[in-house]
């Protein structure tokens, strides 16, 4: 009879008559040689060397002062492979829509089963997996979870490793409201505040087409892009960026600018007299919003004045005094800011 435990395999026989003692004799594979690995005077012997998981054949035969005897019918034992040892180092990351499971890798294991738990006590397996990380992205924002891990083997399962908690954050905002407000070689933008955001990445993209880039990343709810170019049409996008484990949001939706500079100076500047007052007129300028008109003394000014924000090419003007020359400039403003002042024009009530 041939019995084996953990670590070795215990032989036992009925006695030979006539024998004085045993010679025990092991074959490591199935129909290879028998070699004699031992003896006993007693009907029993322990073979302590062998290997968890290989299957070992034996016989034995009687011997005495004549000689041995015949060899008795062969028994056949295996020491079971013992199950790997529980995992160990066992870590959990939550972030918005997933947690990250890294462990240890368990000696003889071939893969490992993740159980969690939920709140009602009970363990479900959500994986099963060769490699030594999973992510659950079956979570609930906001609901605690616990997760064991098992070691799978030849020799089965291993018992749980010790438990790991985990909450998967409720995800940030997104930021509604973006506004791009385009200038002279720059775009301010401003948005919402997010609740709980620790900052926020802003991204820009030509308006064409384009992957988006971050460009900067600020505490507050605006920023001023002043590398933005004049002349080029862009698209913006605001991520909130939460603490820790919060991570990001979704872009929110695009805000479009162009910025552009100031309008070029209004030329043809003309001062006339129709009999009643004076008119100052010129010429319109591209990408004009507004027109201002100023007077002054002399030909170099000071000016001041007299006329903001004109949609139209003229400007009427009663000076001050009659009989005296007066000069006019007019500069142009839009959105990328105002022109310098024109040339001058000149005229004068009659005494």
């Amino acid at each position: 009879m041939a019995a084996a435990d953990a670590s070795r395999i215990s032989l036992s026989w009925t006695a030979a008559e006539g024998a004085t003692g045993y010679n025990i004799k092991r074959s490591d594979t199935p129909g290879s040689k028998f070699l004699t690995i031992g003896t006993s005077t007693a009907c029993e012997y322990v073979d302590g060397k062998v290997t968890a998981g290989m299957p070992y054949v034996y016989i034995v035969s009687g011997s005495n002062e004549a000689g041995e005897g015949p060899d008795s019918p062969p028994v056949q034992a295996t020491v079971a492979v013992p199950p790997p040892a529980a995992p160990t180092g066992l870590t959990a990351e939550a972030t918005p829509g997933k947690v990250s499971l890294k462990w240890t890798a368990s000696p003889g294991a071939t893969s490992y089963r993740v159980k969690r738990g939920s709140t009602d006590g009970t363990q479900t397996t959500i994986g099963s997996v060769e490699t030594t990380f999973l992510e659950d992205t079956t979570v609930t924002a906001g609901v605690t979870y616990g997760y064991v891990v098992v070691a799978v083997g030849r020799g089965g399962e291993s018992p749980d490793s010790a438990a790991v908690a985990a909450t998967s954050p409720v995800p940030l905002g997104v930021p509604a409201g973006v506004k791009a407000e385009a200038g002279n070689g720059r775009v301010l933008l401003t948005w919402t505040p997010v609740p709980d955001a620790a900052a926020y990445a802003v991204k820009r993209a030509p308006a064409a087409a384009g992957a988006y880039v971050e460009i900067a990343r600020v505490n507050g709810a605006m920023h001023v892009d002043a590398s933005a170019t004049n002349g080029t049409a862009y698209r913006y996008v605001v991520q909130a960026v939460g603490a820790g484990a919060r991570g990001t949001s979704a872009d929110s939706e695009p805000a479009t600018a162009t910025p552009l500079g100031p309008p070029a100076v209004p030329g043809g500047v003309a001062v006339k007299y129709d009999g009643k007052r004076l008119w100052i007129t010129w010429s319109g300028v591209s990408g004009a919003a507004f027109y201002t008109v100023k007077r002054g003394a002399g030909p170099s000014g000071p000016f001041e004045t007299i006329a903001a924000n004109l949609k139209q090419t003229k400007q009427d003007d009663l000076p001050p005094a009659r009989g005296k020359i007066y000069y006019y400039v007019v500069s142009a403003g839009g959105p990328g800011g105002e022109s310098a002042e024109s040339a001058t024009g000149a005229g004068a009530l009659p005494a």
